[in-house]
């Protein structure tokens, strides 16, 4: 499997991925279409701690990947913040984010909002105590969610309000809390339009997108498609697509800091190689 990234072309960041529920063989080839499209950069988000360990393994696995570990609030019931803490004290290399953590008050949620709540404010905690960016899911809790990060912000090195689907009012809070806002696909779908006029509204440096890959029947997003939603977003924010591609990947950069390729897969690097071995035969034919 290549994962070589093409020299020149557009390049895109996804920053939120849950690659750990594919099989080994399904994440190879999400990560080489990905590559092909020139997604560079993914950040392969938690539901739990097997999760998190799978999701640390990943990332170790592949080029141009890092890991956020967590526990996700419909998870929350058995939440074990010790091994969280625990793989994130091994693994800082590649864990750059605790995630995804927050409330869910959706009907299909499995643990009751007070675990939640509690799950989401330990995790917090280890985020601040670790200086990690902390990856929030929010979903009908808005200003539940927002309530919470405020008494903590400012303990805490970045906070990205994933896959946004709010109201202006609730985007206004989280920008007020200095919040990146991350957009998935949701917004090139019909129900999605609302949030249209709203995408212009982040500010430059608090813009990320993403793709939120996971296998669900009759989905068939995968992390290549993040091309798409900046393509959208450019649009709608009146700017190139090259512009905001660099843009999008610059602020994954400086949230979750640089994810280089793993050596084997550097283009640099394996054109030196190659020469190498060349010049190595061409001597031995001396």
């Amino acid at each position: 499997m290549l994962y070589r990234l093409p020299l020149h072309r557009i390049r895109y960041a996804d920053s939120h991925v849950h690659l750990d529920q594919y099989d080994d063989r399904a994440a190879a080839g999400l990560v080489a279409r990905a590559r092909a499209a020139g997604v560079r950069e993914m950040l392969l988000v938690s539901t739990g701690v097997l999760s998190s360990r799978r999701t640390v393994a990943l990332a170790r696995g592949f080029p141009g990947v890092a890991a956020a570990v967590g526990v996700h609030p419909r998870n929350a019931g058995g939440m074990d913040v010790d091994a969280i803490r625990r793989l994130v004290a091994a693994n800082r290399d590649v864990v750059r984010a605790v995630g995804e953590i927050g409330l869910d008050r959706d009907g299909g949620a499995r643990a009751p909002l007070k675990a939640q709540t509690v799950a989401f404010q330990v995790q917090l905690g280890l985020a601040a105590a670790e200086g990690l960016p902390a990856v929030i899911h929010a979903v009908a809790a808005h200003k539940q969610v927002a309530a919470m990060l405020g008494a903590m912000r400012a303990q805490l090195p970045g906070v990205v309000i994933h896959y946004f689907a709010g109201a202006e009012d609730d985007l206004r809070r989280y920008l007020a809390l200095d919040c990146h806002i991350s957009f998935g696909r949701l917004l090139l779908k019909p129900e999605g339009e609302p949030l249209h006029r709203l995408v212009p509204l982040v500010p430059a440096q608090r813009l990320l997108v993403e793709t939120d890959t996971y296998p669900l029947p009759g989905r068939q997003t995968e992390p290549m498609d993040v091309a798409g939603v900046v393509r959208l977003v450019a649009a709608l924010r009146g700017e190139p697509l090259g512009r905001t591609a660099a843009l999008t990947s610059d602020n994954f950069r400086s949230l979750f800091g640089p994810v280089p390729d793993l050596p084997a897969f550097r283009p640099l690097a394996v054109a030196r190689r190659r020469a190498r071995r060349l010049y190595r035969r061409a001597r031995r034919r001396l």
